[in-house]
This record gives structure tokens, C-alpha cells and sequence, in this order.
């Protein structure tokens, strides 16, 4: 079979590299020093701490996250990437510095008109964030970062290979 040129083969790419310590604090600082710090801290700390796909990120709503009163909830719920029907959670004891994020986000960013149970947790001003706007913010965090090989499923790769540490 003749490949087209320009065209590329799927599957034969660098898998995305896991993340050392000392990359994560670099990400997460550079995250800080953002025009919208918060959404992009949140945004590297979920995807590093729990593994999520940027299309995962981009399903989780503000309900998932908050209750009524605008707590944060123990365990928190995204769609399965590829697997639409299929909800993964996550259970947030222990990881207080995320609990405390999630809360300062909600003080920042909750508008009362906002429709709770289907307002996207993550958007811009655009509106939703799609997962590819997602990929491209969290690949553009890392090379600023100086993370030059980091890509948006860095995050999964790294907490992958936490677990292999365990």
C-alpha cells in the first residue's frame, strides 16, 4: 500500500514521556505564572494527579465537581475516554491541595446563571473547552515549562508510572 506524502504513519509516534518531580514543579509553577492561573494549575494537577485524558478533563461538569451549596465533593466523576458510556471516578481524600483548588476555583469562577448541571467545568472565552483546546494548552504549559518532549498525555504517563513505583 503507497503512503500518501505528508501523510503519517499512525501508531509508529514517541510514546508521551512521564514526568521526574522536579518537571512536575516546574509545570505546575509555570501554570501559576498564566494568564488564567487557576484553570491552568487545575487543569496540570488533575491531569498529573488522577491520569485524565484531555477529552476526560473536557467531560467533567461543574456538578461532577460541586454539590448544590458549592462544596467540593469527596469523589469526583469524568466520561471514559472512548468508552462514552463509561464514568470513572475519583476519590479526592488525601489530595488537599487539589481540594483546595477545586475550592478556589468555584469562589473565582461560579456564575449563578450559569446552568449548574450541564456548565462545563473547564471553559474560556469562547465557551466549553473542547479536548483538543485542552491538549493544546497543557502541550503549550509544558514547553514553557522547558519541557520540550511534554505532551497532554504526559499527565497519564506520569501517574502511570507513580503507580509502578508504589
Amino acid at each position: 500500500m503507497a503512503k500518501r506524502p505528508g501523510s503519517r504513519s499512525k501508531g509508529l509516534g514517541k510514546s508521551a514521556p512521564s514526568f521526574n518531580p522536579e518537571q512536575v514543579k516546574r509545570a505546575v509553577k509555570t501554570a501559576r505564572s498564566l494568564r488564567y492561573a487557576d484553570r491552568a494549575e487545575l487543569l496540570v494537577t488533575m491531569s498529573i494527579s488522577f491520569g485524565l485524558r484531555a477529552s476526560e478533563l473536557a467531560s467533567i461538569k461543574w456538578s461532577d465537581v460541586y454539590d448544590s451549596r458549592g462544596s467540593v465533593r469527596r469523589v469526583i466523576t469524568a466520561t471514559r475516554a472512548f468508552l462514552p458510556g463509561q464514568i470513572l471516578s475519583f476519590d479526592l481524600t488525601g489530595h488537599y491541595r487539589l481540594q483546595r483548588l477545586l475550592a478556589d476555583f468555584y469562589e473565582k469562577y461560579r456564575h449563578p446563571g450559569l446552568p449548574y448541571e450541564q456548565a462545563p467545568l473547564f471553559f474560556s472565552q469562547r465557551g466549553c473547552m473542547k479536548a483538543t483546546s485542552i491538549a493544546r494548552h497543557l502541550t503549550a504549559i509544558y514547553r514553557r515549562a522547558g519541557i520540550e518532549s511534554g505532551t497532554s498525555r504526559s499527565g497519564r504517563r506520569t501517574m502511570l508510572a507513580n503507580l509502578k513505583l508504589l
